[in-house]
């Protein structure tokens, strides 16, 4: 399968969608204690995209890119009101999404700390909790503690891709948690 853009270095949401998968068949091995809900089956529909960081900068403006995109019908879990963390002193920016799934409402309450790969993901994690909440800091890799604290999730995800680990180098992350 296909699973990144042809004119943009992201996974496509083909890619979001297995690498979401292995990730709650993996918190499903690592808790199964925890009620994370069957992982939701999507309509796969063909489509034709002009879009891409790598289009804009080779110039590339005439291609297009055929990809196929989810439908789910019944989505359960809806975007709702972000909290509105403050930028912190280890941030230069604070990009932050918030979603509720108000049927699964056993599932856990999960926190995680991404990068732009895992925008790809959302529509399918955002379907497995209770309630999701993904940082977006510009790159820059800190895990907030004041974050954690508030918000108290079951878990957290420090979500990163390998060619973005000289950032995290260059940043420093604080800690990792697995």
């Amino acid at each position: 399968k296909k699973l990144y853009y042809k004119m943009d270095n992201h996974w496509n949401l083909t890619g979001g969608n297995i690498a979401s998968e292995m990730l709650i068949d993996q918190m499903k091995k690592d808790r199964p204690d925890w009620d994370i809900p069957t992982f939701p089956n999507f309509e796969w529909h063909d489509s034709t995209i002009s879009w891409g960081n790598l289009k804009a900068s080779l110039g590339i403006d005439h291609l297009l890119d055929e990809d196929v995109f989810p439908i789910l019908s019944n989505t359960k879990a809806k975007r709702i009101e972000n909290i509105g963390y403050p930028v912190s002193p280890s941030f230069s920016h604070l990009y932050e999404e918030h979603y509720k799934n108000p049927i699964d409402i056993t599932a856990p309450r999960i926190l995680f700390f991404r990068d732009s790969y895992t925008y790809q993901m959302s529509p399918f994690l955002n379907e497995c909790f209770s309630e999701s909440l993904y940082i977006f800091d510009l790159w820059h890799y800190k895990l907030d503690k004041n974050i954690v604290e508030s918000y108290k999730p079951d878990a957290v995800v420090f979500m990163t891709v390998e060619a973005n680990l000289h950032l995290l180098l260059r940043f420093g992350a604080d800690e990792i948690v697995h």
